[in-house]
Parts: C-alpha cells; sequence; structure tokens
C-alpha cells in the first residue's frame, strides 16, 4: 500500500512539459533521535548536501535552460514513537531542508510539497534481509514481512515481544538509524530554445545524472511507453 501510494504521488507530480524534458535529482539525509536540524556530522549528510547545493548552483546559473519546478520532500520513520510526533518531526526536518538549500536557489511555496509515510516498515524489512547476522533471521523476517503488508497498531509491541525482546534490540541499534530521513526531490524542465536562440547562445552544459534517486525502493519512474 505504502508503495502504491509513492507511486500514484510521484506521478501526480511528475507530468511533462510540453517541449521540455522532465530532470530529476534528489538527496537523502538522516537526522538523530528526536532531533529536527540537520547535522553534518550524521553519516553522509555533509557530502550529499555539497553535492546537491552545487548542482542547484549550476542549475541557477543556467537558469535560462534548467527552471525548478516542484520539489517534495518525503518523511520517514522508524518504528518506535507516537506516529503523531514523528509526522511533526518529520515536517520540521523537511523545513530544515528547504530552509537550508534556499540559501542556494529560490522555493517558492507553491513548488514546495511534503508527504509522510509514517513507520517505514518496508524500509526495515529490506535493510534486515541486507543483513546477515540478523538474529533469528528466518523468523525476523517472516515476521518483518508480514507486518510490512499489513502495518498496525500493536505491531511495535509485537517486535518488541518477539524473541524476549532480543531482535527489537538488534534492529533498534543497527538499523532504526537508517530510518529516520527524510528524501527531497527536485524536478527542473530542460527548456528547449527556439532554433535562432539555440545557435546564438553559448550554452554551458552541466553534468546531469538523470533520474537519481537515493531512497531504498523510491525507484519511481520513467512512464511506460505505449505501444503505437
Amino acid at each position: 500500500m505504502t508503495r502504491l501510494f509513492i507511486c500514484i504521488l510521484m506521478g501526480m507530480l511528475s507530468c511533462s512539459t510540453l517541449f521540455a524534458q522532465e530532470l530529476r535529482d534528489s538527496v537523502r539525509i538522516h537526522f538523530r533521535q528526536g532531533r529536527t536540524e540537520l547535522d553534518m556530522n550524521q553519516g553522509e549528510n555533509a557530502r550529499l548536501l555539497h553535492d546537491i547545493q552545487h548542482k542547484l548552483q549550476i542549475y541557477q546559473d543556467d537558469s535560462i535552460y534548467y527552471r525548478l519546478q516542484k520539489v517534495l520532500v518525503i518523511g520517514s520513520a522508524s518504528p518506535e514513537g507516537s506516529v503523531v510526533v514523528n509526522k511533526r518531526l518529520s515536517e520540521k526536518r523537511a523545513e530544515s531542508l528547504f530552509n537550508y538549500l534556499s540559501q542556494y536557489t529560490t522555493f517558492p511555496d507553491s513548488l514546495r510539497h511534503f508527504s509522510f509515510l509514517g513507520r517505514d516498515w518496508e524500509g526495515l524489512y529490506r535493510l534486515a534481509d541486507m543483513d546477515s547476522n540478523l538474529p533469528y533471521r528466518l523468523e525476523t523476517l517472516a515476521l518483518l514481512k508480514d507486518i510490512a503488508s499489513n502495518p498496525k497498531e500493536e505491531s511495535v509491541r509485537q517486535l518488541r515481544a518477539f524473541k524476549k525482546g532480543q531482535v527489537y534490540s538488534y534492529l533498534y541499534k543497527n538499523h532504526f538509524p537508517a530510518l529516520r530521513a527524510s528524501t527531497m526531490y527536485l524536478w527542473y524542465s530542460e527548456v528547449k530554445l527556439p532554433y535562432f536562440m539555440a545557435q546564438t547562445s553559448l550554452r554551458k552544459e552541466p553534468v546531469m545524472e538523470k533520474t537519481i534517486l537515493t531512497g531504498p525502493e523510491l525507484i519511481i519512474l520513467e512512464p511506460e511507453k505505449q505501444e503505437e
């Protein structure tokens, strides 16, 4: 259900513009538990933010060719804690991202979009599935898969009680921090200039990577081609 929701949301925000090709960048930033400020010492935050601000400056310089169309921040939370509290944290984290990157480009309110996924059970399952040291591996993966397919309010208590809390403690230490994140997606339209303008312009081509999506499983994407 969560994946379907993301696909629908991204589809709604990625309508193409006539005579323009949409290009995307993204950055996934992690936060400390219960905090909303950007921490450059957390994971790879410093490098990722530096990379995205560099691209923003390039596109700003080439604004006649690349126009920022929309910005989407998707917030997620680890299983512990209140969903209401985590939603509020995610909104503030999104605002922190907007405020930081606003130093390098303009983010009008009309371009800003925010969505909260809630407890990222699917993300937890994927992380656990890649962990060869996961305690009670087969049983734990079966439980997490079941929870991810049909999450309930009591799912947290169920995971806490599983194997007398040993699995929960392991996941809390090793995988919960990766789920406390906000992923920002930026869409640009590559403007196609009329021929006479293209011939008289000295166009500087920035290095551009298409569809760079760093969030796990948030790989959405290009619309399927219709058969003729």
